[in-house]
């Protein structure tokens, strides 16, 4: 049953009043333009904290109420945590709000690590769907990817449309890559397909056959990278000290303004779980209650004596501690580092980390 996107009420206000759009909900206006944009985004930037410059630290426990109101105020909205105090990352919002007026399958393409699924979330939830399933091309054959989008397909459509999302369209090869040919149509708004890859995706795929490429050219969301999201960078950087002190239990109230400039300053090609993976290598590493610079420098400007890069060594460290914390048990590890299986295995393959023979 297709559902008519002008007046599903996703969000309500304070007053209890339902809005039509969640940005709407922010300025009262529906983006369509530029100038709506300007406005909409004025609006929102006035509610925004300045980033508290102090002459050498920061002080964790000033951005934990500003940041859990944040990703509060968008989880009610979307169902998914997300950290938006950029500009950048607002204008991804709303082009999905744009977007999610057509019952096309959207392509979201970004580097690995900056929100391709969330932000196809995020665009589902504006569309009103239900159910969201999740297929990713890196840990399924070939068959089982044919058959699981067969078995989609053919479901039979019920209340709120279904949506699917196929994950890294990037590990397929450039024949297998067709299989998504069944997926590039509109089902006016039974079901939503959502398609995720690597940045310029389109651009390495233009071999295909041009009914399939004009199609996947239709929508298509870049993401911008983390380091491209300063103040979202920022806040990411706070939010994980505060959260991943608590996990570990370490007190800590501070942060030198050198190791917050030195996380800004650094590309993190793997974005968000990069960071993460990083800032709790540097909890572990350092000694509360201030986290200081000098155990951070040196990790980030020496070459490792391994193939290894430094932050691929610190991503190592953190799964052989959790791995040794759970008693070798992965489907524990993988649920504490917030990844599936396949990714764990992969990264313990790809780093050597071994399970003993006696905890097999």
């Amino acid at each position: 049953m297709k559902k008519d996107l002008t007046t599903k009420k996703l969000y309500n206000n304070a007053d209890g009043a339902g809005t039509t759009d969640p940005i709407t909900s922010l300025s009262g206006t529906i983006i369509k333009d530029d100038k709506d944009f300007q406005t909409t985004w004025k609006t929102f930037v006035d509610e925004l904290p300045s980033i508290n410059d102090e002459p050498n630290k920061y002080l964790l426990e000033n951005y934990k109420a500003t940041i859990e109101n944040n990703i509060s105020m968008f989880k009610s909205i979307f169902g998914v945590e997300l950290i938006c105090f950029s500009r950048e990352t607002f204008n991804v919002l709303a082009k999905l709000q744009v977007y999610a007026r057509s019952t096309n399958t959207v392509l979201f393409q970004a580097e690995s690590g900056a929100g391709r699924t969330f932000f196809a979330k995020i665009m589902h939830s504006y569309r009103g769907g239900g159910a969201l399933q999740e297929i990713s091309c890196q840990s399924e054959s070939l068959n089982s990817l044919r058959s699981k989008i067969d078995e989609f397909l053919a479901k039979e459509v019920k209340d709120a449309p279904e949506g699917l999302i196929v994950k890294d369209l990037d590990s397929l090869s450039s024949l297998d890559v067709q299989i998504i040919d069944k997926l590039l149509k509109d089902f006016d708004g039974e079901k939503y397909i959502y398609l995720t890859a690597s940045n310029d995706f389109v651009t390495k795929v233009n071999h295909l056959p041009l009914n399939i490429l004009s199609r996947l050219r239709t929508l298509i969301i870049n993401i911008p990278a983390l380091r491209d999201r300063r103040y979202d960078l920022f806040y990411q950087i706070m939010y994980n000290l505060i959260k991943l002190s608590e996990k570990v239990g370490f007190a800590y109230k501070e942060v030198s303004k050198e190791v917050v400039k030195i996380l800004q300053d650094y590309a993190w090609p793997s974005n968000s779980l990069e960071l993460k993976y990083f800032i709790e290598h540097i909890i572990l590493e350092n000694t509360p209650p201030v986290l200081k610079t000098a155990k951070i420098v040196e990790p980030l400007k020496n070459v490792s004596s391994s193939n290894l890069s430094p932050l691929e060594e610190s991503e190592k460290k953190v799964i052989s501690n959790y791995l040794q914390k759970n008693n070798y048990n992965k489907a524990r590890t993988s649920r504490e580092l917030d990844i599936t299986i396949n990714t764990l295995n992969a990264k313990m393959e790809k780093y050597g980390v071994v399970i003993p023979k006696e905890n097999e």
